[in-house]
């Protein structure tokens, strides 16, 4: 047999003896951290303070939950880092406007809720 006919076979042999053993483990499990929820204006109950509780269905048959915010509870207009109290200003009175509220899976604390408003607020919060 040819020397290089005999690596191309050692070569084959070799990636179909790794395959098999990749094949053989378990695949990596997927873990959801983080839920996102399109939700609307009128569904959606904001914090009044930083430690408060949004609160809005987190699907359309289901009935409204509770989602504790914090300080380290993140507001954005357009991609902008807002205080909370700029955002409400921002978003109060638009029923129709589409919020995006990102919930952590694990504690059920509220994450972030954005808006695609422009900001009001010469001051946008600033991130660490």
């Amino acid at each position: 047999m040819p020397r290089s006919l005999r690596r191309v076979l050692l070569v084959v042999a070799a990636a179909a003896a790794m395959s098999s053993v990749s094949a053989e483990q378990e695949p990596p499990k997927m873990v959801t951290v983080n839920e996102a929820h399109e939700v609307r204006g009128s569904s959606l109950t904001l914090p009044a303070t930083e430690s408060g509780v949004a609160v809005f269905p987190t699907c359309r048959e289901c009935a409204p939950k509770s989602f504790s915010a914090s300080a380290s509870t993140q507001y954005f207009l357009q991609r902008t880092p807002v205080t909370l109290a700029d955002f409400r200003a921002a978003v109060l009175g638009k029923p129709d406007l589409a919020l995006t509220v990102k919930v952590s899976v694990e504690s059920g604390a509220l994450i972030s809720i954005a808006a695609q408003v422009p900001p009001t607020a010469a001051n946008p919060r600033r991130t660490p």
